[in-house]
């Protein structure tokens, strides 16, 4: 967990344009890179989240039957950090889109054969007087997608959640 709260320490768009600036831009380095990321902050919510559930009553009554310790893993936390891990990772994805938009957007992912969001509002910045819906249609786009992305995950959580399955 030290080498995780060391990788949060530093802002992520620094630490990404660190590792693309001594390569040259490419759309894998930028995916790993952004991706590697995402890696420190799903492992930290990951572990408060089944710290604090392993204290719960669940878990010691498990232990009190003699249940094995797969079979709590399995049965009695997973179903409970599901729908935080889903959250979680829908929040990352978003985070990821946006930081993939940015980085193009800065000459730093993407490049111009390819089409990618950022690179889009990029290109129309010389045209915001003139045609600004040459910026505003992918910007408009990536909203969209952002905020489809959050209910998609919001919806996950409340079909697995076990406490709110009972309910529906």
């Amino acid at each position: 967990m030290r080498v995780l709260d060391v990788m949060l320490a530093f802002p992520p768009i620094m630490l990404v344009l660190l590792i693309l600036a001594v390569t040259p831009p490419n759309l894998m380095k930028t995916a790993i890179a952004i991706g590697t990321l995402a890696v420190a902050p799903i492992a930290r919510v990951t572990r408060s989240v089944t710290l604090d559930l392993m204290s719960g009553e669940f878990i010691e009554a498990a232990r009190a039957r003699g249940e094995r310790l797969r079979y709590m893993l399995m049965r009695e936390l997973l179903p409970n950090v599901w729908p935080v891990l889903m959250v979680e990772a829908s929040l990352r994805v978003v985070f990821a889109v946006l930081l993939g938009a940015v980085l193009s957007f800065l000459g730093f992912g993407v490049q111009p054969p390819a089409a990618d969001w950022g690179l889009m509002i990029s290109n129309g910045r010389a045209f915001v007087d003139t045609a600004p819906w040459i910026s505003l249609a992918p910007g408009i786009a990536m909203s969209i997608t952002v905020i489809g992305i959050s209910l998609v995950g919001d919806g996950l959580r409340e079909v697995l959640d076990p406490k709110v399955g009972g309910r529906r």
